[in-house]
């Protein structure tokens, strides 16, 4: 970046230097004939004023391109902190976003998984106890029944990842129409006394 503005710069000097140069070459021309030109003092004044005139709008352009150069510097500058800004809300945004999903993903596991305790023990548990009473020692019946609650439970982390997953693509789905909205969205102007 201080490449681009260095040539820049060189380039603005060049051309100022050859302005500069051919004002030089005038006045140095007026001072040397000046004697030759003396013949219509009027226009010899009118030269001269010219030439004054020339020098100070380069001056003042000069000045000028360089001020117009240091605020395009200040310009892009802050462009690219705001770009970076930009990013790092995106950031923000992005993460905030991922854990308010994890909260609601979470609650709704929770949810299942009280729904599924009580379904074990109300429905399951029953069912379990009769078919290991039928077919092993009772003394299984315990181990079985916390068999089956433990695998309950050992799913309830997949189960939160895919709820996680749905809802992050459902929030995802809901911001690419939101911006399709605002894109093509057209506000009409204010129309004052209605």
């Amino acid at each position: 970046m201080q490449e681009k503005g260095t040539k820049k710069k060189k380039a603005n000097n060049n051309v100022f230097e050859s302005e500069y140069t051919n004002l030089k070459r005038v006045t140095t021309f007026l001072k040397e004939h000046s004697e030759e030109i003396d013949i219509d003092n009027k226009f010899r004044q009118e030269l001269v004023t010219l030439s004054k005139s020339y020098k100070e709008t380069l001056d003042e352009s000069r000045l000028i391109t360089k001020v117009s150069d240091r605020l395009q510097r200040k310009v892009e500058t802050a462009k690219q902190k705001l770009e970076e800004s930009n990013i790092e809300l995106q950031e923000t945004v992005d993460a905030l976003t991922k854990a308010r999903v994890g909260r609601k993903a979470a609650t709704i596991v929770l949810i299942i998984a009280v729904i599924l305790f009580l379904v074990v023990e109300g429905v399951l548990e029953p069912i379990i106890d009769d078919w290991v009473a039928q077919n092993f020692d009772a003394s299984y019946t315990t181990p079985f029944s916390l068999g089956v609650k433990l695998i309950l439970a050992l799913l309830l982390r997949p189960i939160e990842m895919v709820v996680e997953k749905a809802l992050m693509r459902n929030t995802a789905k809901k911001k690419v129409n939101e911006l399709k909205e605002a894109k093509f969205v057209k506000k009409e102007p204010k129309v004052e006394g209605k």
